[in-house]
């Protein structure tokens, strides 16, 4: 279940910084154009993005990135078999479609008791990484909450408080937010989540920036500014590896900040401008920036309070940024149906005349009992198909539904199916005859095992003699021997198993299944393939 979160964070992050990035590239182009407001939101949107651990992508996305294939191919450890991982990369022919195809998949594809993928790694120290992010900004937050709040006092003149409600009930807070002082801060701030307090320096300032102060504060209890740095805290810790998205929340931070403060001066005159200025110089002079989470406090570092000073006076019309947000969002969905990051393995054509290269999973099913045709129990779908029987041979290949053409194989104790582009993994269990099948969601379906009806055609037993030496299913037969009890041999020398499975013939030897419809007429027997080709047997009545 992690390691498929950790997928998800991993494509998830990956399409993101591509927007990321270039919104950082163009931040002079767009501050000059688009309001405060406007980088609140995108910011916000982009957080939001971030946070969900999943991603919409098409099914068959133009791009995809093999990361675990990768992670999983180059970097497989075997503890206590290095002869293992010597032989790893195996290499078998299989036919298919009439070709000859050369299946590079790698042993490591299939999980044993033995093998530990740098996989598995690399998302044990996401987890540890994001616990431990977590675990010091809490620790941090608790111990400078609890020291301010130990070293704080109430707020008592009267004026004072009565000017603080007036504001508050102006702009429409009805909740209560204690107002205190505490000497062990320099710039005004509102800490807590549930229970916000404002925090005031003790200092002494004018009647008109003390009023402007508290209003920027309560402009961020108003519009729940906290949720918004809560939200940025957790997509820093689901995301601690990668930079940009550090970067993104220092620029989150700021938007925060100068929407706030766009807020304040809005439709407001030079000399209002001006006294807000005043203000915030007073408490840069002698002010220590808070860089503590679950807090909103009213300076910064010297190059963000210059910004803000810049961006007071600037009294140009901008745009809101409606289109360009679209933009945005249609950007963030494009890249998200267009990349995906899932393992894949390839069969590669040795056919000259052709150089084909055919995706595939990766490695044959290693359980025997699942070898056998599988009817559901109840009509239903699972996995998005609706499959009335799932046909599974030794070889890796499938049937689905009595006609579509699948592979399959089981990773990480799920079975995992291959219909065309489209992947469907789950839990299974195989009790009896009964197969049932575990979805993701929790939801389950059984499958009962069709029995192979042995030998019912009484008139196939016995050997037959090719008509004309030539090859049937890419192997030479020179003959084919049926027996009663299933049994049969291939070209006097093969030892095989056969039976009659939809009006189909299906010969099994060893590893190899081949399948296909047959026709008695005297004493002839014709095998077709599903390519049109055919075979002529001849009775050998002796």
């Amino acid at each position: 279940m992690l390691e498929t979160v950790f997928g998800a964070v991993v494509e998830v992050t990956l399409t993101s910084s591509v927007v990321i990035l270039l919104l950082l590239t163009l931040s002079k182009v767009l501050d000059q154009n688009l309001t405060a407001n406007w980088r609140y939101w995108v910011w916000l949107l982009i957080t939001i993005r971030l946070v969900l651990p999943f991603n919409m992508t098409l099914s068959n996305p133009p791009v995809q990135l093999p990361t675990t294939e990768i992670v999983n191919q180059l970097t497989a450890m075997t503890f206590g078999h290095q002869s293992t991982l010597q032989e790893a990369a195996s290499e078998s022919l299989i036919e298919l479609d009439g070709q000859r195809l050369l299946n590079t998949t790698s042993l490591t594809d299939s999980p044993s008791a033995g093998n530990f993928q740098l996989a598995d790694i690399f998302w044990i120290l996401w987890i540890g990484g994001a616990s431990v992010f977590m675990l010091w900004q809490l620790t941090s937050y608790a111990i400078f909450f609890r020291r301010i709040k130990a070293n704080s006092k109430d707020v008592s003149q009267p004026d004072f408080l009565s000017d603080y409600r007036e504001l508050c009930h102006e702009m429409k807070i009805n909740r209560q937010i204690p107002l205190k002082t505490s000497p062990l801060i320099t710039s005004p701030l509102v800490l807590g989540i549930c229970k916000q307090q404002l925090f005031l320096p003790e200092m002494v300032f004018k009647p008109q920036h003390l009023r402007m102060i508290l209003r920027h504060e309560l402009i961020h209890v108003q519009r729940r500014d906290i949720l918004y740095k809560i939200l940025i805290l957790l997509v820093r810790a689901l995301h601690w590896f990668n930079p940009l998205v550090h970067l993104m929340a220092i620029e989150a931070n700021k938007a925060v900040e100068a929407s706030c403060d766009a807020a304040i001066v809005a439709n407001q005159d030079i000399d209002f401008r001006k006294d807000y200025s005043q203000a915030i110089f007073l408490i840069v002079q002698n002010c220590r920036p808070s860089q503590v989470v679950f807090s909103s406090h009213f300076s910064g570092g010297k190059k963000i309070i210059m910004k803000r000073l810049e961006n007071l006076f600037d009294m140009r019309i901008k745009k809101k940024g409606v289109v360009p947000f679209i933009v945005i969002i249609l950007i963030i969905s494009m890249i998200g149906l267009c990349v995906s990051c899932r393992p894949s393995t390839t069969l590669t054509s040795q056919n000259p005349a052709t150089t084909t290269t055919i995706a595939t999973q990766s490695a044959a099913a290693a359980d025997p009992k699942l070898i056998g045709k599988w009817i559901e129990e109840v009509p239903a779908d699972i996995g998005g198909l609706p499959l009335d029987s799932i046909e599974l041979f030794a070889n890796g290949k499938a049937i689905i539904a009595g006609q579509y053409d699948a592979t399959y194989s089981i990773i990480d104790e799920k079975l995992q199916c291959t219909v065309g582009t489209d992947v469907y993994t789950g839990k299974y269990d195989i009790v009896g005859t009964k197969l049932t099948i575990f979805k993701d969601s929790g939801e389950s379906k059984v499958y009962v095992k069709a029995e192979p009806v042995i030998s019912s055609d009484p008139k196939l037993i016995g050997k037959w003699v090719e008509e004309d030496p030539a090859e049937i299913f890419g192997l030479p037969r020179d003959s084919i021997e049926f027996f009663t009890d299933g049994k049969a041999i291939i070209a006097d020398q093969y030892d095989a198993t056969y039976a009659i499975i939809d009006g189909k013939l299906q010969c099994t030897v060893d590893a190899d299944v081949y399948t296909g419809k047959y026709d008695i007429v005297g004493t002839k027997l014709t095998i077709y393939k599903d390519t049109g080709e055919f075979k002529i047997y001849l009775k050998n009545e002796s």
